[in-house]
Parts: C-alpha cells; sequence; structure tokens
C-alpha cells in the first residue's frame, strides 16, 4: 500500500454452500509509514515591499497542506 493515502473496504461472509452474507458497511483507513515535512507556506500579508501601519502588525500566510494529514500550526 502506498504512504499517504487512504483506502477503503468491505467485508461479507460467505459458507460453505456459497451463501453469501450482507456486505458489511464500507470504512477507510490512512496508510502513514513516516512522518512527512509539510509543504512550505506561502506569506500573504504584509506583501513584500509592503508598508505596515501599526507596531504591531498582522502576518499571515497561506495555509498549506501536510501529507500525514497532521494539524498545522504557524
Amino acid at each position: 500500500m502506498d504512504d499517504n493515502r487512504s483506502y477503503f473496504w468491505r467485508a461479507r461472509a460467505v459458507d460453505a454452500h456459497g451463501a453469501a452474507g450482507d456486505w458489511s458497511a464500507t470504512v477507510s483507513f490512512f496508510v502513514n509509514t513516516a512522518n512527512d515535512t509539510p509543504d512550505t507556506p506561502v506569506l500573504n500579508n504584509p506583501v513584500s515591499g509592503g508598508i505596515a501601519t501599526a507596531q504591531t502588525p498582522t502576518l499571515s500566510v497561506f495555509n498549506v497542506d501536510d501529507p500525514d494529514q497532521d494539524d498545522l500550526t504557524y
């Protein structure tokens, strides 16, 4: 199975005579064999060469993804 990928599966029982029961509900799981680094954030504000009009400007980035689906902080 591939790392950083979701998989889906379900099952049902079949007896020796070939009679099959109903399928179970489909469930998913995520394969994560190693902790991968998150993507590089892109700076949003203030822009390069911009002017901050306060001594405590608000700094912001565009959110990025983490291949492992971990929560990120900036």
